[in-house]
């Protein structure tokens, strides 16, 4: 495994790459966005948040189910979520919308399944903390 040569550029570039405009569809992304998962899950927490938030500052809507699932599924855990939040409240109001809009999709996304329960409540924590 590579780590540490995956760049924020190199996170939005694949996510965009992998986008089907046939369809107008990001769901070809989540392959993609749980191997970058896998790749950066052994960067230092506040690595990975720093790089996951300023991702996101670059967005592109072909990204976005990509963004929602990072987010989603690695911040979970209490101290990772206070780690991200304090990363994101440094942003201005328009990333902070980013956010909550890659957030919100991801919600949607997992629907009312018993089976994403946590996923929902560690999401909705992260949007609870942004300022």
């Amino acid at each position: 495994m590579n780590e540490g040569l995956l760049t924020i550029d190199d996170f939005d570039t694949l996510c965009y790459g992998f986008n089907d405009e046939i369809y107008d569809s990001d769901y070809l992304s989540e392959g993609l966005s749980q191997s970058l998962f896998l790749i950066m899950q052994n960067y230092p927490n506040e690595e990975f948040t720093k790089k996951v938030v300023d991702a996101i500052e670059i967005f592109n809507n072909h990204a976005l189910f990509s963004y929602g699932y990072l987010l989603t599924y690695w911040f979970v855990e209490s101290n990772r979520i206070t780690s991200l939040c304090a990363h994101i409240n440094t942003k201005n109001d328009k990333v902070k919308g980013l956010f909550r809009k890659a957030i919100t999709s991801q919600i949607e996304f997992l629907g009312d399944s018993p089976f994403n329960e946590y996923l929902v409540k560690g999401a909705n924590n992260v949007l609870q903390c942004i300022e």
